[in-house]
């Protein structure tokens, strides 16, 4: 079984009707001294903004290949965080889709992928 991908397409419950913008975000729980790194790895149809408690990580213009933001730690704090995007779809189909990736200092990983549990 592949577990590479713990993340699945989310996007606004109702139909799509042309050029449209959606916030998310996902609150999660990080302890700084068993971090040792993380990522985030994420694509849309057809536009995302991506911030981490604040900060503006990039954007991604399509849904075919993934942007890669790696050595996110320093952003991150102790306790609560938050990853969010700011969703523009230009007319047809959209979604949206990433994963955080908490590297532990023990090698042992948590992901945190795009699902119904998203904000």
């Amino acid at each position: 079984m592949n577990d590479y991908w713990k993340a699945s397409w989310i996007w606004y419950s109702k139909p799509i009707s042309g050029k449209i913008t959606r916030y998310v975000r996902k609150t999660f729980d990080v302890k700084l001294d068993t971090l040792e790194n993380a990522g985030f790895q994420f694509a849309c149809d057809d536009h995302s903004d991506i911030y981490l408690n604040g900060t503006y990580l990039g954007k991604s213009t399509g849904w075919a290949l993934p942007v890669v933001k790696d050595n996110l730690k320093k952003l991150l704090k102790n306790g609560k965080n938050v990853i969010a995007a700011r969703l523009k779809n230009g007319g047809g189909s959209a979604g949206f889709f990433g994963e955080l990736s908490l590297v532990n200092k023990d090698g042992s990983v948590t992901k945190i992928g795009t699902d119904d549990t998203w904000k």
